[in-house]
């Protein structure tokens, strides 16, 4: 249903806070979870048109790489985490700017694990949970969950951890009820006149432009302006009953009205796509998951059509005039190829579009898992066979199919001499597999043949000649595998800011490899080619001071959010534990015990940039709302007025009285409350509430 559903699109453009946020997607199986990606660009490419999609399920070997991307990707795109109930509790992630909910549960449990990642989020966003099942309809009233939430914030306020507790309010937004009053304004939009309905046409048309109305469209006074237009096309077309005039018709035009129907308009944006892909690629062979750049689903709308003129599937066929149109641009009605030889195709394009050729080993799987080789060689036995179809045929020579392939060596040797043009060096491991080839420890034995002059061709000597022969299993590999990570890693981000524990593929911690390459300079100890890599990278050879570096990340901070409110445990996007850092300084200042210590021009450093040395909590905020309350009108605020703020002190005092029955109250704070008044404190007992003092 939700495949089909009109307006979520609209519906994630007007509510979503951070339009390059990061946003979880919670999904019901790996199948769904397909479904929901492959609708992506549907939902949100008036959003970002490119946003950068994730996916995570348990059984993934991928997972772990695909929620590392997701956790440090800081680029102006849509973040989106596709998964599969493994981040329902257990792992943290910061800066989450919401949670979207696809997956219809019955579990109050699962239902709070999952909006909990936007409400555990980093407490300097306002995070929005998309509920698009409608889950919390079924499991909760929404003063329920509000109130259990109340309950949660006081018991952590009486730990003293306030810094847990993300927002003391929150909105949900319920549209559902505008159904039952669209019911109550039915009787008016059936019998408005028409002259009315065009008041209302024109007036849409002045403010857009056009006169795509929706058909869910009402006006301001409820008014179905959608329904409307939709019956105009209609009546003129003879397909219900009622009359236009000239006249009528006439004033709709100059309003820009478009008479065909939408089922005809709907037709000729799917042709428009069909023409401009046969532009591109020379035929109308269409993978069925295809999605053009403007969202039109081409793949399923082409499968559609053969399968409406075939008779296979309920609906009406094309036209005549249609089938014509289609046949001018190529289209193939009786293609013998299967769904799954087309899915195939595809990827077989996409290894050719990024090798230039289809020599692939047998061997070779995708990183879907899908094993290409075979596939390819199938193709080959069929095409020798006489079996396989000429249209077949003519779309895999569009991509460089060579019918007689390459043997085992040559292919090897290709894979191995691309490797070297992108990388410049031979510093390969033994275990590096490359298209499903075992091709670090392949070259090694070739440079043992080579060596040995044993078992190899003229050709194949000449060939390996051509390669740097002398790097293969060189003692400075490991240099090499080390710097292939830092490599990566400037690529990716842009610099080479990186936690103390980070580690890349070679298992190496880079920060402490790096600490090696500055001492190796000053010791002579590197070479000219080293040093001229590790500058290509925008490698700093003077490390910042402990000082320096973590203020210029405070300053980072800062300039973001407007202050240096934060958790002991957070850490900057490039890893650096920044919370901890704003912790020992702001010790050093209120002489506790400390690993550092504080100047004096250190403190106006951090006082420039927000620092509070000894920042209030939320429950010291409220109390001096209440206080100064107070001392302006000389009671408490009563549950019966109107004024908004008045209601939030009264809804406060209600917690306290809460708190202090379950014993959560701190005695400093029962002190404070007794001061104002709202404690009585007889010297023979202990302290006792007396909550209804001014209060009406």
């Amino acid at each position: 249903t939700l495949e089909q559903a009109d307006g979520i699109d609209k519906i994630f453009l007007k509510h979503m806070p951070k339009k390059q946020g990061k946003y979880i997607v919670f999904c019901a199986n790996y199948k769904h979870m397909q479904e929901m990606i492959s609708m992506s660009k549907e939902w949100f490419s008036k959003i970002d048109p490119s946003p950068h999609i994730y996916s995570a399920y348990s059984n993934n070997p991928d997972t772990s790489k695909a929620f590392y991307d997701f956790n440090a990707d800081n680029s102006n795109h849509l973040k989106l985490l596709y998964c599969i109930d493994m981040l329902n509790e257990g792992i943290h992630i910061d800066d989450i700017s919401g949670v979207i909910l696809l997956r219809p549960t019955v579990s109050p449990i699962i239902y709070k694990q999952q909006i909990g990642r936007a409400l555990s989020a980093n407490k300097t966003n306002n995070s929005i949970i998309f509920d698009i099942v409608l889950n919390i309809k079924n499991l909760y009233n929404i003063g329920d969950l509000n109130d259990e939430i109340e309950l949660t914030t006081e018991y952590y306020r009486s730990l003293g951890e306030d810094n847990l507790i993300v927002n003391e309010r929150f909105t949900v937004i319920d549209e559902v009820h505008e159904c039952i009053e669209l019911f109550d304004k039915l009787e008016n939009v059936l019998t408005a006149s028409w002259d009315l309905m065009y008041g209302y046409a024109k007036k849409y048309y002045e403010k857009h432009g056009h006169l795509e109305v929706p058909a869910r469209y009402f006006s301001e006074d409820g008014y179905s302006l959608g329904h409307w237009i939709y019956n105009q096309r209609n009546i003129r077309k003879g397909h219900v009953k009622g009359t236009l005039s000239d006249i009528q018709i006439e004033k709709l035009n100059k309003i820009g009205m478009r008479w065909d129907l939408h089922t005809d308009y709907n037709w000729n944006v799917n042709f428009n796509a069909a023409k401009k892909y046969y532009k591109e690629n020379g035929n109308l062979i269409v993978p069925s998951n295809f999605v053009s750049d403007d969202g039109v689903r081409l793949g399923s709308w082409i499968g559609r059509l053969r399968n409406l003129r075939k008779g296979q599937t309920k609906g009406t066929p094309p036209t005549p005039e249609q089938i014509k149109r289609l046949d001018d641009i190529g289209m193939v009605w009786d293609l013998n190829i299967t769904r799954k030889w087309n899915n195939a195709y595809a990827l077989a394009k996409e290894y050719f579009e990024t090798n230039g050729n289809l020599s692939i080993a047998s061997s070779y799987k995708t990183k879907e898992g899908f094993s290409l080789g075979q596939w390819v060689k199938y193709q080959r036995n069929a095409y020798k066979k006489g079996t396989l179809e000429d249209t077949c045929k003519q779309l895999l020579n569009q991509i460089g199919m060579v019918w007689e392939p390459l043997d085992s060596w040559h292919i090897k040797y290709n894979l191995i001499k691309k490797y070297y043009e992108e990388n410049g060096n031979l510093y390969i491991s033994q275990a590096t597999v490359i298209d499903g080839i075992w091709l670090g420890k392949w070259i090694a034995e070739q440079k043992k043949l080579y060596e040995s002059k044993s078992k190899l061709s003229e050709e194949q000597i000449s060939l390996l000649e051509l390669l740097p022969l002398e790097q293969v299993n060189d003692k400075n590999k490991a240099w090499y595998d080390a710097y292939l990570d830092a490599e990566e890693y400037f690529i990716k981000n842009n610099n080479l800011k990186i936690s103390s524990t980070y580690k890349g593929a070679s298992g190496i911690i880079l920060s402490d490899w790096f600490t090696r390459q500055r001492r190796a300079r000053k010791e002579n100890k590197l070479t000219d080619n080293q040093i001229a890599l590790l500058d290509k990278i925008g490698f700093i050879w003077q490390q910042e001071s402990v000082w320096s570096e973590g203020y210029r990340h405070a300053e980072e901070y800062y300039q973001k959010f407007h202050n240096l409110n934060m958790k002991k445990s957070y850490k900057s996007p490039d890893g650096y534990a920044l919370g901890i850092w704003i912790f020992n300084y702001r010790n050093a200042y209120n002489n506790k015990k400390s690993p550092v210590s504080i100047s004096k021009s250190q403190i106006k450093l951090l006082e420039h940039i927000g620092m509070i040395w000894a920042p209030e909590t939320i429950w010291d905020k409220r109390f001096a709302d209440i206080q100064r309350y107070y001392e302006s009108n000389n009671k408490l605020p009563g549950g019966s007025s109107k004024n908004d703020y008045e209601k939030k002190l009264y809804q406060w005092l209600n917690n306290q009285r809460k708190s202090y029955r379950m014993g959560y109250l701190k005695e400093y704070q029962l002190k404070k409350l007794s001061e104002i008044g709202i404690l009585q404190t007889p010297s023979n007992s202990g302290i006792t509430p007396n909550f209804n003092i001014g209060v009406q």
